[in-house]
């Protein structure tokens, strides 16, 4: 990860690449339908890389991220039962306000879905 600062703003990405060789050899170079981490056969491939902004002044604080990978693309990812109430995808915003040392408070706003599909 690397960060880098300016003024309230600072800027940081992460990225995990991986090379998977499989011995079925598949032609398509899908790996089985389950696997979404490192599902690519006998390939470079980047699994997760994020770029994310974030800003920091006096009473406002702001964070994007734009992720990219054979990770963020699996549209069929699943997760286990026990994560099943729980969204698949989450945006929104939220603002906090701190009237005094002792005291804050916030409202947010969400958007979730269960499905990914492309658009």
């Amino acid at each position: 990860m690397w960060i880098w600062f300016r003024s309230a703003c600072k800027f940081s990405g992460y990225a995990e690449t991986y090379y998977a060789y499989d011995f079925n050899q598949p032609v398509n170079h899908d790996r089985p339908g389950f696997l979404y981490n490192h599902n690519r056969h006998n390939e470079f491939n980047t699994n997760l890389a994020f770029l994310k902004a974030a800003y920091f002044a006096k009473g406002i604080r702001a964070n994007l991220a734009l992720m990219t990978g054979t990770y963020a693309n699996a549209w069929t990812l699943t997760r286990g039962i026990m994560a099943e109430n729980s969204p698949y995808y989450e945006s929104g915003a939220k603002l906090t306000f701190a009237p005094n040392d002792q005291c804050d408070g916030g409202v947010r706003y969400r958007n979730r879905t269960k499905s990914l599909r492309p658009v």
